[in-house]
């Protein structure tokens, strides 16, 4: 089953590179009901964010932002720290598109803190 999680996954990115969101969601709900039924939880970060991102792609920018929270709470829940500078960056985004500003200046601001971080633990 992970393999099959694995595969919708990169089915999904294929449809996404091909600006077919619809399709690309479709293998990630797929992907993410079989994670979520077989106890995958590392996946379904990674899943919500790639969801996520598909949503913000195709300016669908309320249900992105509802999506990008939830990975990001899972997210920290792992302890991973490069998908939460990913999904700051992305959430920033969303916040600009949806014009609340203070939020994406907060997000923004979460984004540079991590990075500072991330880059800095390697030196």
């Amino acid at each position: 089953y992970r393999g099959k999680v694995i595969a919708w996954e990169y089915l999904a990115q294929m449809y996404f590179d091909q600006n077919k969101y619809t399709e690309a969601q479709w293998f990630l709900l797929q992907a993410q009901e079989i994670a979520k039924n077989k106890g995958f939880k590392e996946e379904l970060a990674e899943i919500e964010y790639l969801l996520a991102s598909s949503k913000l792609a195709d300016k669908n920018f309320k249900v992105s932002k509802k999506e990008f929270l939830t990975a990001n709470t899972l997210a920290l829940a792992e302890e991973n720290k490069y998908l939460e500078l990913a999904i700051n960056d992305k959430l920033t985004e969303v916040y600009w598109n949806l014009k609340d500003y203070d939020k994406a200046e907060e997000t923004y601001n979460n984004y540079l803190a991590l990075k500072a971080q991330l880059f800095s633990d390697k030196n």
